[in-house]
């Protein structure tokens, strides 16, 4: 890699991608976002507003730095279905025909997730790539769609394009709009409360799901966008079911408070999934992918840069 272009450049996730590229690459670094302007301590070497969605702009981009290396993580969450299937998959359709158009050499990650998944029978587990995908959200749909769709460019076009399927990615900087985000907020917000007690109230107590480390999942990106994997898919993630429950509590003891979790009705979210964990032993075959950071490291090392920056 001599040149990086990072869409999404202003997420969770790609601020851990930058310092990573720094700290072990000599490499440029370019970002894209819709913000109008990046935050200095970001440190790109050059960025650009773009909405992923404005076919124009985003060649623009391309053409004037000619990356040799790009990592799609734009992307959105969230109930409104234009906005994610508009930014997950047809700004993505952009993003690989502006790469087919100005530089059908670069190597293209781009980013799906376990959502892709959907429901899964009890002895599916832990999901491999080769399982089907039977999405049923907006967001694991348009990801699985993208996904298909990066396949489609490399059968068809020749382009470079490899997929993630990252897991539950925890780590410093995790938006409120994710689980373990939310959950520090809210022990958060009852710290400043001065309660007595932090009442948490759930939908399901018994929801698991598989956590990886975001700087173990930045390792993983930055080794499939470096191989020679086009066309393939990699589940990247603990391998481990872990509770929600058990979340709750973990950060809880880091504020010393006492909790009592509580069953919501109102909360439950229909259709759901129980559990959801992963396998990773076709990234370990690949490119020798292990997890290192443990759930707890995690976990602590997300609350305490979340209450030194409070």
């Amino acid at each position: 890699m001599k040149s990086v272009l990072i869409t999404g450049a202003l997420g969770f996730c790609a601020g851990h991608l930058v310092r990573r590229l720094r700290t072990d690459y000599d490499v440029r670094i370019f970002g894209i976002d819709i913000a109008d302007e990046a935050l200095p301590e970001l440190h790109l070497d050059a960025y650009l507003s773009v909405d992923i969605c404005d076919r124009e702009r985003l060649e623009y981009a391309i053409k004037f730095w000619e990356p040799d290396t790009i990592f799609h993580l734009a992307g959105v969450i969230g109930d409104d279905l234009y906005q994610v299937y508009r930014i997950n998959f047809s700004g993505s359709i952009n993003l690989f025909e502006a790469v087919r158009r100005c530089i059908p050499n670069a190597s293209v990650l781009i980013i799906g997730s376990s959502a892709e998944y959907g429901f899964a029978a009890p002895g599916d587990f832990p999901l491999t790539e080769e399982q089907p995908c039977r999405p049923f959200n907006a967001y694991g749909i348009s990801k699985h769609a993208v996904v298909l769709a990066g396949q489609n460019y490399v059968q068809k076009e020749g382009l470079k394009i490899v997929a993630a399927r990252p897991f539950n990615i925890i780590g410093p900087g995790i938006p409120p709009t994710l689980v373990v985000g939310a959950i520090i907020k809210r022990i958060k917000d009852s710290l400043n409360r001065k309660d007595k007690k932090l009442v948490i109230k759930m939908g399901n107590l018994n929801t698991e799901r598989d956590f990886i480390n975001v700087n173990d999942a930045m390792d993983a990106y930055i080794k499939i966008a470096q191989g020679d994997f086009w066309g393939e898919v990699f589940n990247i993630c603990s391998g481990k079911p872990y509770s929600i429950r058990k979340v709750v509590e973990v950060i809880a003891g880091f504020s010393g408070m006492p909790v009592e979790i509580e069953h919501d009705p109102a909360l439950v979210r229909i259709p759901d999934i129980d559990i959801s964990f992963g396998s990773y032993a076709k990234a370990h075959r690949a490119f020798g992918f292990e997890p290192v950071v443990d759930i707890e490291r995690s976990l602590f090392e997300t609350w305490r840069q979340y209450m030194e920056r409070a």
